[in-house]
């Protein structure tokens, strides 16, 4: 287990989540013994923080590491600039750094509640939308249901701004158990009464997700493919076998069913 040495009077900064580092300029200062400046830069930007080389008075936080910057650290004599330490700005990322010694797990994201004020929901979602989930949230280092939670949050805004749901439909799923605030979960709960083709709080939640992993109908691409003719012949064939199954949602059915095995071998 990494150790981290946290200097004297620096941390503290009212920050406990990734998600808080929205809009924030962030300013590092002395080496980071578990990542490079590139990858705590893509870490910061990933949550909608700005990294900044220079420390001024419009800077909100300085994470300090081993040996800081004599400039930047006497900048936090004459300005109030909030601090983190190394293991704190770790901390923001709890999944990712767990093994650092010092790191703390976060509140649950975006919300305050105590742990008896959170309601439990089964979802079914499918394997290849949850295995990309899984992908995207510890490539942010955030917890599953940290993804989750946030996502429901923009698709709540999304139904209260007034916004077309655009859905694509799957057929194989899964069962997943996640927990939300009960507070957000009341809040879905009357969104589903005024939501088109949206009839649960768990079938929102789903929803909510896609439309964070661009699984919604807007986000569809077209992908060209190059195949031997045997495969197309083998498709063709399934597809007739199929009740006349269109060819090109067989591919696409196919497709879906090999990737989330793909993605576990990862």
């Amino acid at each position: 287990m990494t150790s981290i040495e946290e200097p004297d009077n620096i941390g503290g900064a009212d920050i406990h989540r990734a998600s808080e580092l929205e809009g924030c300029k962030v300013v590092f200062t002395g080496r980071l013994s578990e990542v490079t400046r590139s990858e705590v830069k893509t870490l910061v930007e990933n949550h909608g923080g700005k990294v900044t080389n220079n420390i001024s008075r419009q800077s909100d936080v300085l994470v300090v590491g081993e040996n800081p910057g004599t400039e930047k650290i006497e900048f936090l004599d004459d300005h109030d600039i909030s601090t983190l330490t190394e293991a704190e700005f770790y901390s923001l990322f709890p999944s990712r750094f767990d093994d650092v010694d010092g790191v703390t797990a976060s509140k649950p994201a975006q919300s305050t509640l105590p742990d008896d004020e959170l309601g439990t929901l089964t979802i079914e979602i499918e394997p290849l939308v949850l295995q990309v989930a899984k992908f995207e949230a510890e490539n942010k280092g955030e917890k599953l249901n940290s993804l989750i939670e946030r996502s429901t949050r923009g698709l709540l805004k999304q139904v209260i701004d007034g916004e077309p749901l655009r859905m694509a439909e799957f057929n194989d799923r899964e069962s997943l158990d996640i927990s939300l605030p009960q507070n957000l979960l009341a809040m879905v709960e009357t969104a589903v009464e005024t939501t088109p083709r949206v009839e649960t709080a768990e079938e929102f939640v789903v929803r909510a997700l896609h439309s964070e992993l661009g699984f919604e109908a807007s986000e569809m691409q077209e992908l060209t493919l190059t195949l031997p003719g045997s495969i197309v012949s083998s498709l063709n064939y399934l597809s007739e076998a199929e009740n006349d199954c269109d060819v090109n949602e067989l591919a696409v059915q196919l497709l879906y069913t090999g990737l989330p095995e793909r993605f576990k071998t990862e």
